[in-house]
């Protein structure tokens, strides 16, 4: 089995209501990002929190490359946190077709 390094952050609590289902929204849109991406937001129904999260394989883990790493999940960190802290979404995931005309995915709410 390899090991892994994992670096998590809590990002924050979001809003009940559509403003949850809306940033859940966008949290699987920047899940389905291809790779390299800035790693995956996990949500935690018993804590009411957003995470961001990344493992590093052991053998890709030299001190150089996770630094890079956290300045980048940093960044990313912080544009979720804000997000989470005005009550909006993040622009770049707005679910594509989410818009006041065409279709809404994932059970039709607009952004």
């Amino acid at each position: 089995m390899n090991d892994t390094l994992l670096i998590t952050s809590p990002l924050g609590e979001p809003a009940p209501g559509g403003y949850r289902e809306r940033i859940l929204q966008a949290a699987l849109v920047a899940n389905g990002r291809p790779h390299p991406r800035n790693g995956i937001i996990a949500y935690s129904i018993k804590q009411n929190t957003l995470y961001l999260f990344e493992r590093i394989p052991e053998d890709a883990a030299d001190p150089d490359a996770v630094a890079r790493k956290i300045r980048l999940l940093e960044k990313e960190a912080r544009m979720w946190r804000e997000a989470l802290a005005g009550g909006t979404v993040p622009v770049d995931f707005v679910p594509a077709g989410g818009g006041e005309s065409g279709a809404r995915p994932f059970g039709g709410l607009a952004p």
